[in-house]
């Protein structure tokens, strides 16, 4: 301990506890928190084209093709979707094991 400032905080390494400590402290919580929200952003993303994927494949389960090449018809750019072509490789290779 500091004779001169009894008050002096040392971190667990036993170095002196500056200003600057607590600043980089809050810097590398910040990035984690940054880090932890792109993640959790980027599960729901991943949650929702999952649900998306999954009344996909119910309706087809409970319409039947024809539903579909009807929806087809009726809504040409839909193929162009990138989640679309992926449905369509799930459908005719099945689902990722």
């Amino acid at each position: 301990m500091d004779i001169k400032n009894p008050q002096q905080e040392y971190d667990p390494n036993g170095n002196t506890i500056t200003p600057m400590y607590y600043k980089n402290l809050y810097e590398k919580q910040l990035k984690i928190n940054e880090a932890e929200h792109r993640r959790r952003v980027a599960l729901e993303k991943l949650l929702e084209d999952e649900k998306i994927l999954a009344a996909y494949n119910q309706l087809r389960y409970e319409a039947g093709d024809e539903l579909i090449s009807e929806i087809d018809n009726v809504y040409p750019e839909i193929t162009n979707w990138p989640l679309y072509k992926e449905l369509q490789k799930i459908i005719q290779e099945g689902p990722p094991k």
